[in-house]
């Protein structure tokens, strides 16, 4: 027999450990409005962001005073580094002008691109069309022990996810398992 405050004690459990398990930042922020959706070759359908300027997790200034941290891809749901065939189409076949943007927010920090730069970075939110240009493009999050000043760590930073189209946002799917939940719980006691 299923007691209305047991319920409610494993409910609230549920909720609370499902919010422990979210990532740091919600995921219906990141819109069409910030990446480009590209089907590969193989037939997969990926968003590709343009996430940064640089490659690496901290930047210093002259002084050696940190100028920006670059997040790894999985800050939100789903996105993270291309694998290299993923990357070898990318950058072998999508250039500066396929992130040309009419934006709808010309704040979102480029008016002429579809940038995401505000997701990822704390301070950088500009990027780098000459890098783009030039090939110095990577999918890499160069943690900072890693750091190679003449290396790849100033190239601009692309992240990848596999697309999905209309999916049911996690705090709805909840809701959805939780009124099923009551639903059968309140018919329980109604049928004795």
């Amino acid at each position: 027999m299923l007691n209305f405050k047991v319920f409610s004690f494993v409910l609230v459990i549920f909720l609370a450990s499902s919010v422990a398990n979210a990532t740091l930042m919600d995921s219906s922020l990141l819109t069409d409005d910030h990446y480009i959706t590209v089907t590969h070759g193989d037939g997969s359908v990926l968003d590709w962001a343009w996430v940064s300027s640089v490659s690496v997790n901290f930047t210093y200034d002259g002084n050696g005073d940190l100028s920006n941290t670059l997040y790894a891809p999985d800050l939100i749901e789903g996105w993270r580094t291309a694998s290299v065939n993923e990357w070898n189409y990318f950058s072998q076949t999508i250039g500066a002008n396929d992130f040309k943007n009419i934006p709808t927010d010309p704040g979102n920090g480029s008016d002429t691109h579809k940038i995401a730069t505000y997701f990822w970075n704390d301070n950088f939110h500009e990027v780098n069309l000459y890098d783009f240009n030039s090939g110095d493009i990577t999918s890499s999050w160069i943690e900072d022990s890693e750091y190679d000043f003449w290396g790849t760590s100033y190239y601009d930073t692309f992240y990848v996810r596999t697309h999905v189209a209309n999916s049911v946002p996690e705090p709805a799917s909840i809701l959805i398992f939780a009124l099923a939940l009551i639903t059968l719980a309140s018919r329980k006691s109604y049928c004795k």
